[in-house]
């Protein structure tokens, strides 16, 4: 068993990507499943299945931990317990798992992606007036360390929770982050994010139909020094 689990997604698609790809000729058939719609029996089917070949088939199951506590999930995780040894199961998780959720699985291959502090760092940094120069040396970090399409999509949703925050005076979230957004939102009027947001998704769009002049790094760039 394989688990791939942080919130660097785009790092872990793309390595469960190339797993699948190198997995493919020991397991041509591959049974994908978002965990919301996979139960007991559908699981026990793809794990127990054999080809005419006599090939087992690779199972992949997203989000299990997201699943909400019931009795359909602990089937699961116990099921993925007992399965098979080697890479015939793969799990892919949008959040970082605890250790005691790994600890359940102690003969799985654990494979870690975490954003990096630099991006953390550099996201909480935005704000109009700021400091330019530092703003962009944790840009540059971040840009390194998570690459620039993850540090885009994370602004993005840094720019959606203040924007949440603005109009209604709350965000979901753990207090710590509240209290972030909250004092970052004080620098920014809502029209000034929303602007924001409407540049980022012209960005966005312009670079996936090859109509942008500059790469999105040097776009993102221009817009903290225009900030």
């Amino acid at each position: 068993m394989i688990i791939f689990h942080g919130d660097n997604h785009v790092a872990s698609r793309e390595a469960l990507r190339q797993q699948i790809i190198q997995l493919r000729e020991k397991f041509p058939q591959v049974n994908h499943y978002l965990a919301t719609g996979v139960n007991p029996a559908k699981l026990e089917m793809s794990l127990g299945e054999v080809s005419l070949f006599n090939e087992r088939p690779l199972t992949i199951v997203e989000e299990l931990h997201s699943l909400p506590k019931s009795a359909n999930r602990t089937a699961l995780i116990s099921q993925l317990q007992q399965a098979a040894e080697g890479d015939q199961v793969i799990l892919w998780e949008k959040k970082l798992l605890t250790a005691k959720q790994l600890a359940g699985f102690p003969r799985a291959t654990i494979k870690t992606f975490k954003a990096s502090k630099s991006l953390f760092q550099w996201l909480d940094s935005l704000k109009p007036a700021g400091n330019t120069r530092e703003q962009l040396r944790l840009f540059q970090l971040a840009v390194t360390q998570d690459g620039i399409e993850f540090c885009f999509l994370m602004l993005v949703r840094q720019l959606r929770l203040l924007i949440e925050y603005v109009e209604t005076k709350a965000v979901a979230g753990p207090p710590f982050m509240q209290k972030k957004i909250r004092d970052q939102a004080q620098n920014f009027s809502l029209a000034q994010l929303v602007a924001l947001h409407q540049h980022l998704t012209m960005i966005d769009f312009q670079s996936k139909t090859g109509q942008s002049l500059l790469p999105v790094k040097e776009r993102l760039d221009l817009l903290q020094i225009e900030l």
